[in-house]
């Protein structure tokens, strides 16, 4: 929820000129943090974390569906799409 708050303020400085817009950019570019040892700003760590984190629950909750299930009954649609969706953004 503040990453929105954060993300949707930040967008507000298209209205202020191209200046300003550019240096909210270059602000998030020198925004290293090395928390993690990675080369990434800690936006994209958040945003990495939150993803894994999203695929972690997402195999979980198929995991939970019980095997019995077939696929015309619906319930592993939404597996199956996911799968999908995250075989084409790796």
């Amino acid at each position: 929820f503040i990453f929105i708050i954060i993300h949707a303020v930040g967008n507000l400085h298209v209205f202020l000129g191209p200046d300003d817009f550019n240096g909210y950019g270059y602000f998030y570019v020198r925004l290293y943090w090395t928390g993690f040892g990675l080369q990434a700003n800690i936006v994209e760590e958040y945003i990495l974390l939150a993803a894994l984190l999203h695929v972690f629950v997402a195999l979980k909750r198929t995991w939970d569906i019980s095997i019995n299930y077939t696929i015309a009954s619906g319930k592993l649609n939404l597996a199956i799409s996911g799968i999908t969706l995250l075989t084409f953004m790796v």
